[in-house]
């Protein structure tokens, strides 16, 4: 079974390694996949917010 909340700590995790690379994933964008992973919004209110 997926579990959210594993995938929410690998979205973490995966931000702070691109952050140690010079990449950096924000903390709006994190708050917009937990949103998402939760069913809070639907991908078209993703893709509005990045407009």
């Amino acid at each position: 079974m997926f579990d959210n909340e594993i995938f929410l700590n690998d979205i973490q995790n995966i931000s702070k390694d691109f952050a140690v690379e010079g990449m950096q994933i924000n903390k709006e964008e994190i708050d917009v996949l937990k949103q998402f992973v939760s069913g809070d919004i639907s991908l078209d209110n993703i893709i509005e917010s990045f407009k």
